[in-house]
């Protein structure tokens, strides 16, 4: 095992329709890659939730790395327990297996 950050595709990732399959793919210059990143199957509308929710993993995560930044200059002792949950799942979506 080494000591580098597991590295996923960056975003952003776009959601199409296939048939009974929400596939989440990734884009590059506005331009749809050919490979999918994962798919979900189920009812409609619980399969679309899905696949959004998978699809904005990328932004989260950069989002939630703005907020840890932010907490460690503006962070007060109220938002504490919120940066610990920011903080616990950059480390959740960065883990190495």
């Amino acid at each position: 095992m080494t000591n580098q950050k597991a590295q996923h595709t960056p975003g952003p990732w776009r959601v199409e329709q296939n048939g009974r399959a929400s596939i989440i793919i990734c884009m590059r210059d506005g331009k749809a890659y050919s490979f999918t990143i994962a798919e979900t199957f189920g009812y409609k509308e619980e399969r679309e939730s899905n696949a959004r929710l998978i699809a904005s993993a990328p932004d989260l995560l950069a989002a939630c790395k703005r907020v840890a930044e932010w907490g460690k200059v503006h962070g007060t002792p109220e938002i504490q327990g919120i940066l610990c949950d920011v903080h616990s799942a950059i480390e959740k979506a960065e883990a190495q297996q």
